[in-house]
């Protein structure tokens, strides 16, 4: 049996001016997977990384702290398939079209720019992402360029297929991506609904991973939001 382990990228700066880079804290996360597979033996045989900022400073402080444990990390393969779904222009969407044809969105919109509170805009962003996400993967809108819940579903499984077919018995395959991309492996293997996999969204931890065993093309999920090297709730974060 092989391994494939899909790990979302540590915590990112929310809210900031650059949503797309670690925190410190979001660093600390990465760094303690990588001593923890060091320290364990647990080594990639094959690492692929997403194209964003957060997916290659994960990867980077991962592989850092691997090699500082005496362990050897094999050289990334950067993948475009690895992405996140288009936050921006789906929110970029909601905020000039789906808000206006539909009450309840511009409603959880209001609310979030209602208020300055950190720790309210993080709870209304949160219902407003929700609510715009289950429009989107109904397909009830499109908006030219806009990828499509159906093509982000395609492009994760084409990732997942082309990075096992060709490893060899034995091998660990480490993927570095994004929470949307990480439910999505989930939501295929498990064979749930396109709204049970966008819940599995908000449940990931930052650097938490899942993990897969499969031989072939069969593959059956082994653990979900495992995160053995975050063994203090002050560590676990969700963005």
């Amino acid at each position: 049996m092989s391994e494939l382990i899909v790990v979302r990228h540590g915590q990112a700066s929310f809210l900031s001016d650059d949503y797309d880079r670690l925190s410190e804290l979001g660093k600390v996360q990465s760094q303690r997977l990588g001593s923890y597979w060091a320290t364990q033996e647990l080594l990639p045989t094959r690492m692929v990384v997403g194209p964003r900022r957060r997916h290659r400073e994960t990867a980077d402080a991962l592989i850092a702290a691997l090699e500082a444990g005496g362990q050897t990390a094999p050289e990334p393969i950067y993948d475009d398939r690895l992405d996140e779904f288009d936050w921006d222009g789906l929110m970029g969407y909601a905020n000039s079209t789906l808000s206006v044809a539909e009450p309840e969105i511009a409603a959880l919109k209001a609310a979030f720019e209602g208020t300055d509170d950190v720790g309210a805009k993080r709870r209304t962003i949160q219902h407003y992402m929700e609510g715009v996400m289950a429009h989107w993967i109904t397909g009830s809108f499109h908006e030219e360029g806009l990828e499509t819940w159906k093509d982000f579903c395609s492009r994760v499984e084409v990732a997942m297929r082309v990075h096992t077919a060709d490893s060899p018995r034995g091998s660990r395959v480490v993927f570095v991506t994004s929470g949307g991309v990480a439910a999505v492996t989930a939501g295929r293997v498990l064979g749930v609904s396109a709204e049970k996999t966008v819940g599995l969204i908000w449940t990931l931890r930052n650097s938490a991973l899942v993990e897969y065993l499969y031989h072939g093309t069969q593959i059956s999920l082994s653990s979900f939001n495992n995160a053995p090297h975050l063994d203090e709730k002050a560590m676990w974060t969700y963005r």
